[in-house]
């Protein structure tokens, strides 16, 4: 089975993406979290750090988290890969 991180931003949406995965044959190995360095929250849809980690222990999954704004969005995601032993996957659901 392959592994997959899904981005996670405790909406419908990334929900929605992970079941999507989990139908295409992936193993979720874990969820990675963009959060805004004011609020403590996701930085699509303002859900609380709390709530994403419960989420993420609920499906038994590891929550990788990160402070970012939308400014330096993509430079935080692109560290935080090289970071990890883990490469991304980006793509989209038809």
């Amino acid at each position: 089975m392959k592994k997959a991180i899904v981005s996670w931003s405790g909406g419908k949406d990334s929900c929605l993406a992970l079941n999507k995965a989990k139908a295409l044959g992936f193993q979720i190995i874990a969820l990675i979290t963009a959060i805004s360095k004011s609020s403590r929250a996701s930085k699509s849809n303002s859900v609380p750090v709390e709530i994403l980690f419960k989420q993420a222990e609920t499906m038994k999954v590891e929550l990788i988290s990160f402070e970012t704004t939308w400014t330096d969005y993509e430079e935080k995601l692109i560290q935080k890969e090289q970071s990890g032993n883990y490469s991304f996957c980006r793509f989209k659901l038809i």
